[in-house]
């Protein structure tokens, strides 16, 4: 049976922030080119797969993440999986349960800043917000964040464009 993105996001079973931080994860481990490569060869039986992910995941992500991996690839819908997670975000949006964005930085942030800014921003905004970074050197320094539709340019680049 086929199943659409946004059933596969309301099968989910944990709607929290904490799972939307996993699947943020998951999302950027799925975009592994060397992963990908892994778990699509065509050479290797589905058991060989799920041992792998079973192998890869156990110590870095809870049961119900690892539970539905394996549901998608048994399914054949891992190909789908930034439809699925963009899905997922939309419900936890729509149920006030958490935010997610993005902060554009020239340097990887330490994880102390990060949070911190999560923070921040979950303390304005009243929702939990969850930033999933993007180092970009370009910018110079700053950051530029991206929640809910709202942009927040506070990098260098953008101050010295303000400048010309």
């Amino acid at each position: 049976m086929s199943y659409a993105p946004k059933q596969l996001a309301q099968s989910y079973p944990d709607q929290s922030v904490l799972a939307l931080r996993e699947m943020i994860l998951l999302g950027k481990v799925l975009s592994l080119e060397s992963f990908r490569q892994i778990i699509f060869n065509p050479k290797l039986l589905p058991k060989e797969k799920q041992g792998i992910i079973a192998q890869i995941f156990t110590t870095n992500f809870g049961s119900n993440l690892i539970n539905f991996l394996l549901f998608l690839l048994e399914e054949n819908s891992l190909k789908d999986f930034d439809q699925i997670l963009s899905e997922f975000k939309k419900i936890l949006k729509n149920k006030n349960i958490a935010l997610s964005g993005t902060v554009t930085v020239a340097q990887a942030m330490a994880e102390t800043e990060k949070t911190k800014l999560e923070q921040d921003l979950t303390q304005q905004i009243g929702t939990p917000v969850v930033l999933e970074e993007i180092v970009k050197p370009a910018l110079l320094g700053g950051a530029i964040v991206e929640v809910d539709g709202k942009t927040y340019n506070n990098s260098y680049q953008y101050k010295l464009s303000k400048l010309k």
